[in-house]
């Protein structure tokens, strides 16, 4: 018996591929990065998109090529840190 229950999660970012996929510690949300450059926060229950990094943070705070790895920090599950083929690490907190 397969205990493994399969979701499809389809968004409407048809030219956007997820590079990377991380979940908080609670379950309630998780991250992408992907080759458009950009790291959205997701919400679990809904899987509606909270925000984006072009919503709360300037152009220069950005990754300018693709975001490969995103992981929340391990207490702080508003705080990730992103890695990017831009050679970047940039701490994104959601709060702001």
């Amino acid at each position: 018996m397969d205990t493994c229950a399969k979701e499809e999660f389809k968004t409407e970012f048809k030219d956007a591929r997820f590079t990377c996929c991380e979940y908080s510690s609670d379950g309630k949300s998780f991250v992408t990065g992907g080759d458009d450059y950009k790291v959205r926060f997701w919400d679990d229950e809904t899987m509606q998109l909270i925000c984006e990094s072009d919503s709360f943070y300037t152009k220069h705070n950005t990754h300018s090529n693709w975001v490969f790895c995103a992981r929340y920090l391990p207490k702080d599950d508003h705080v990730v840190l992103t890695a990017g083929w831009d050679m970047n690490l940039i701490l994104h907190d959601v709060r702001l």
